[in-house]
């Protein structure tokens, strides 16, 4: 379920129309909520929770997904927050790209990008193919997925996309 949410141009390169909030229904829910996210971004959000992330959570740790933790997905700024004018427009300047920092399970666990990406974090063993099972699925839905492997700037969460171009990194 999702509602219209008000369009916003913040001047130059952010404006965003169009765009939704999920609402509820059968998805699991974002973390803060309230998100305001491209349509296509939403349905692959939806895509990715029923397809790739509930499966791994269920499979790997016998848990239900209580909720994703997120960052966010419109911000006003270019790539990297660079200050350069003649630097690419982030997908978030368009509420193109969510970026998710956590899975929060009904058992209570929580298996964090910061901390589980490298394998040695408080959630286990089973963390890091855990995470990599969600960025190999979120790389056949999503078109952009930047992890901890790709730069420093995504060293705690995962960046997933719908840009026109592709990369899974």
């Amino acid at each position: 379920e999702v509602e219209r949410a008000a369009d916003r141009d913040d001047g130059g390169f952010c404006v965003v129309k169009g765009a939704v909030r999920i609402t509820g229904g059968d998805v699991t829910p974002l973390a803060p909520g309230g998100l305001v996210m491209q349509c296509p971004l939403a349905v692959r959000y939806v895509i990715w929770d029923r397809q790739v992330l509930r499966p791994a959570a269920r499979e790997t740790f016998g848990s239900e997904v209580a909720s994703v933790q997120n960052y966010g997905s419109y911000s006003c700024r270019r790539i990297y927050g660079k200050d350069d004018v003649n630097a690419r427009p982030s997908e978030h300047a368009r509420a193109n790209a969510l970026d998710v920092s956590a899975i929060r399970l009904e058992d209570g666990r929580v298996v964090s990008i910061a901390s589980d990406w490298r394998g040695t974090g408080p959630a286990g063993p089973d963390a890091r193919p855990f995470l990599k099972r969600l960025r190999d699925g979120a790389c056949r839905v999503f078109s952009t997925v930047l992890t901890p492997d790709y730069n420093e700037a995504h060293r705690d969460h995962l960046h997933l996309d719908g840009a026109p171009r592709g990369l899974c990194a």
